[in-house]
Parts: structure tokens; sequence; C-alpha cells
């Protein structure tokens, strides 16, 4: 339970040492997006990613609101990443930021 020494440690953190929330986190597990086409691959990793995270900013601005409490940075983590490309040969030339199909190594 709080006590009021406790609230007004808050309040002067906020107001005077300018207490912030460096980074919330969006987690999105990207397994369904899994295919054999590479444009499959992609056109559902980019759905996904745009679908799962359309309210992050305003959730995050929502909450900022409700606490008091400023959120400097808001983010998504797309993951396993790996495993939504096919294994590349080390010297590849290839962007990794290119997904394609779930064949694992």
């Amino acid at each position: 339970m709080l006590n009021q020494k406790d609230i007004l440690s808050t309040i002067e953190m906020i107001d005077q040492q300018h207490l912030d929330i460096r980074t919330v986190t969006m987690g999105i597990s990207l397994l369904s997006c899994c295919d054999a086409d590479a444009k499959a691959a992609c056109a559902k990793i980019y759905e996904k990613i745009t679908r799962s995270a359309e309210k992050l900013v305003a959730t995050g601005e929502a909450i900022e609101r409700e606490f008091g409490i400023p959120i400097v940075n808001k983010r998504i983590s797309p993951s396993p990443w790996p495993w939504t490309g096919p294994p590349r040969p080390a010297a590849s030339t290839s962007s990794a930021a290119t997904p394609l199909s779930c064949r694992r190594a």
C-alpha cells in the first residue's frame, strides 16, 4: 500500500528530477509469417507489424497522461528475426532486413 511519503517522493522525482520512462517495447513474434514465397513472407511481416503496433504510440501516450510520467521511446522488437529468412552463406551480400521463407538451418 502506498503511503503519503512515497507519493510525495514520486511527485518530487517527476517534477524536480524529471523522471521519465526511457522505453516501452512491444514484442512481436514473426513465426506465423513464414512462407516459401519471399514476397508473401514480406507482405505477412509488414501486415503483422503494422496491425500489431498500430496503437502502440497512442497507448503509450495514454499511459503517459494517466500516470503523468513521460515515455521517451516507444519501439517494437520483432522476433525471431533470423527464422523468417533462408539460411545464407556467411559471406552473403544480401540484406538481413529482407525476410524470405522460413527454412531453418
